[in-house]
């Protein structure tokens, strides 16, 4: 009776424990493609509708989703003019043409990407720019080389009251972002943002005054770049949902913009951006704390693609 009790209570063996084991890690294997599918699905679901819901936002001059069903090369076979717009890639459906604007001869993105509306002018390229990963899966963004590529929009920036905002990825410790200018290859230049010193992030407005944030950004890591002024509260850039840095500077005084350059910046060491973009846009007022959060948590993908 006690040999019979005793081998009835003695347990598993580690043999066996470790079967049980193996068999629980199996099935969670299995289970947690399925939990990272469904996560990602609701993020895009929450994305789909803080994009769709810009289009009633009045304020919105630009938002370029840079959202493509399709990873699709965009080139020209003849060196681009940057000076007539002639053989420079358009990323966005024009109407009719001739060869001075740009329609026919080059390389057409639809307008509509998955149902998000672009806002604001037609994006040029000027150089090769290629499609990218996103976010993301199946959410594009742009690739630059850092070679001289840059986009170029027609359109007249506010010179007070606005917020530009961007999704970067770079490990460039010096490149350039953004700037407004004059000319589509520019000689004048204001509201400028860049990484220098080691990925830290940079704004100038004229006359003129530069801030810096102190955080690294150059991680190869997605992050939310915002960049507002006003003469309320001076300019201000924002990582990632939370303010990185204040300037008392909120009025550009150099009101001959009528560009942005989006991947360039003639303040950076390395003038071109070497890196990712994925969204962009122009805001015609000062966005707040509320809504510098939900931008961020709308399009926060969570991890490194």
């Amino acid at each position: 009776m006690t040999n019979k009790r005793t081998r009835s209570l003695r347990g598993f063996t580690i043999i066996e424990l470790m079967v049980v084991i193996s068999l629980i890690l199996l099935i969670i294997s299995f289970l947690l493609p399925s939990f990272a599918s469904v996560r990602d699905r609701a993020r895009r679901v929450k994305w789909f509708s803080f994009a769709n819901g810009l289009r009633s936002d009045a304020d919105y001059l630009v938002y370029y989703p840079m959202f493509h069903k399709t990873k699709k090369v965009i080139k020209t076979n003849i060196p681009p003019d940057p000076t007539t717009y002639t053989n420079v890639a358009v990323l966005r459906n024009m109407a009719t043409l001739d060869p001075n604007t740009l329609t026919g001869a080059y390389d057409v993105e639809p307008e509509d990407y998955d149902g998000i509306a672009w806002i604001g002018p037609s994006l040029y390229a000027l150089s090769s720019s290629m499609w990218t990963d996103g976010r993301w899966d199946n959410k594009w963004g742009l690739s630059f080389s850092g070679a001289g590529e840059y986009l170029v929009a027609e359109i007249v920036p506010p010179l007070t009251n606005a917020s530009t905002w961007m999704w970067i990825r770079t490990s460039d410790p010096n490149c350039g972002l953004f700037q407004q200018t004059n000319t589509k290859q520019g000689n004048r230049y204001d509201r400028l943002l860049w990484l220098s010193n080691n990925g830290k992030i940079n704004a100038r407005i004229w006359n003129n005054e530069s801030i810096r944030g102190s955080t690294k950004i150059n991680d190869d890591q997605w992050h939310l770049i915002v960049h507002t002024y006003s003469e309320a509260n001076g300019q201000r850039i924002w990582v990632d949902g939370k303010i990185e840095v204040t300037g008392n500077k909120g009025k550009s005084d150099d009101n001959q913009h009528t560009m942005i350059h989006i991947g360039y910046a003639q303040d950076a060491t390395n003038k071109s951006y070497w890196g990712m973009i994925d969204e962009f846009a122009l805001v015609k007022r000062e966005l707040d704390a509320s809504e510098v959060t939900g931008i961020y948590n709308a399009g926060f993908r969570g991890r490194r693609r």
